[in-house]
């Protein structure tokens, strides 16, 4: 959950969805938007029925991806918006 007066501004440049995979080709995730992302994704288990699996981009333009983490049931990015001059954690 992010909790900022600008998290509108985040939410509109960051993507997350579970997308029920085990894996992405480079391909596949760069169709996904016209422009440039860094992606970082948590695969479906394939156990856990219809849900599971976590997929979070960022555009490359306005976040620079200072680390990446992922558990079992998280993914998260350290991001330095350059904008606003700002670091984020997104778990």
């Amino acid at each position: 959950m992010i909790q900022s007066s600008n998290s509108r501004s985040l939410v509109n440049r960051c993507k997350s969805e579970p997308p029920m995979r085990t894996e992405f080709s480079l391909p596949e995730l760069d169709r996904l938007s016209s422009h440039l992302f860094a992606w970082h994704w948590l695969p479906s288990s394939g156990s856990t029925g219809h849900s599971g699996g976590i997929l979070l981009g960022v555009k490359d333009a306005t976040f620079e991806v200072g680390s990446m983490d992922r558990g079992r049931f998280f993914v998260s990015m350290e991001l330095y918006e350059r904008a606003l001059n700002f670091k984020w954690e997104v778990i």
